[in-house]
């Protein structure tokens, strides 16, 4: 008895799930293209924007707190991306239409499309386009910087996954040219969350951060051969390297342990044995030239860690200045 109504109850959230992707297809096709096209710049502005704050979430558990905050919201926009996409898509296909249906040049009576038809049928295109660029890019680093924490893992495709199969359906109800376009839309998304996903969680963290290392010490060396001095500190590199350089994968928010003068500098980083150890640890990774006591070199990055997650870390520091 129990099984029976327990099939009757995911019926019954089939049969409501596919009433209401017909009535807000129905909806989606008696709107502008401008409407998509203003909900998709909106959601790509919202997933550039707040990215970091689903990434700073991860080390205070803001993101399954009882409060939800900034983090959770921005992870809505995620799968959000991929339902406007599939409208985006839907626009460009039925504003494509009238052009390809259009009389030839030979007929006396022909009328050449409006030309702002086929420019917002490729604007929907492109913008779909880039959304879902960026929601593969957010994705992947949010599972990325996942692996770091408390790691969810594929848990992290639940709501994208039900966002592309209910796009597929409101494409192959609101598209009069057949469930094509349908089909090959859910199919590409997902096999490229799940390809994402896999990627992601296939990068070993600390490897990175020895990657990330490497290309700052790289940096520092061409200001030295330019310069003729180490810099006193990173922000005197070019800007184009101030901007480029991406910093530690070991603790989001975290940047290098940097001493620098004339003749010598310091690079390492902060990092803890396992995302639940209180301890920090100060690693050296590169060093030239004599320099002072390098045992401080992590200290003011470990205070910066301290006052920003006060809860996380214990008043023990460990250090390993060996390079």
């Amino acid at each position: 008895m129990g099984q029976v109504s327990g099939t009757l109850v995911y019926i019954g959230i089939g049969i409501g799930s596919w009433l209401f992707a017909s009535l807000l297809a129905s909806a989606a096709k008696r709107m502008r293209a401008g409407v998509w096209i203003s909900a998709g710049l909106l959601i790509l502005a919202g997933l550039l924007v707040s990215t970091p704050s689903i990434l700073s979430a991860f080390h205070h558990d803001a993101l399954l707190s009882p409060e939800p905050g900034l983090g959770l919201v921005a992870l809505l926009l995620i799968p959000a991306a991929l339902v406007v996409s599939g409208m985006l898509l839907s626009s460009a296909i039925r504003l494509h239409m009238p052009l390809r249906e259009a009389p030839t040049p030979d007929d006396r009576g022909a009328h050449a499309p409006p030309f702002h038809v086929s420019r917002n049928s490729a604007i929907c295109l492109g913008l779909a386009g880039l959304l879902l660029a960026k929601t593969f890019h957010s994705l992947y680093w949010v599972m990325v910087w996942d692996s770091t924490h408390d790691p969810l893992g594929y848990l992290w495709l639940l709501l994208p996954i039900v966002a592309a199969v209910f796009s597929g359906v409101m494409l192959s109800i609101s598209l009069p040219v057949g469930r094509k376009p349908a089909a090959i839309y859910s199919i590409l998304v997902l096999a490229l969350l799940i390809a994402v996903s896999w990627r992601a969680q296939a990068v070993d963290f600390r490897e990175l951060t020895g990657a990330h290392a490497l290309q700052t010490v790289q940096a520092i060396q061409s200001y030295y051969a330019r310069e003729g001095r180490y810099p006193a500190d990173l922000d005197e590199l070019t800007p184009w390297h101030s901007v480029t350089l991406a910093g530690p994968m070991i603790i989001y928010g975290q940047g290098w342990c940097y001493d620098g003068g004339d003749g010598h500098f310091r690079l390492g980083y902060t990092y803890r044995e396992h995302w639940s150890d209180p301890r920090l640890v100060g690693r050296l990774f590169a060093a030239e030239g004599a320099a002072s006591d390098p045992a401080t070199l992590c200290e003011s990055e470990i205070a910066v860690l301290r006052a920003r997650y006060p809860d996380a870390f214990s008043d023990e520091i460990l250090a390993d200045y060996s390079n």
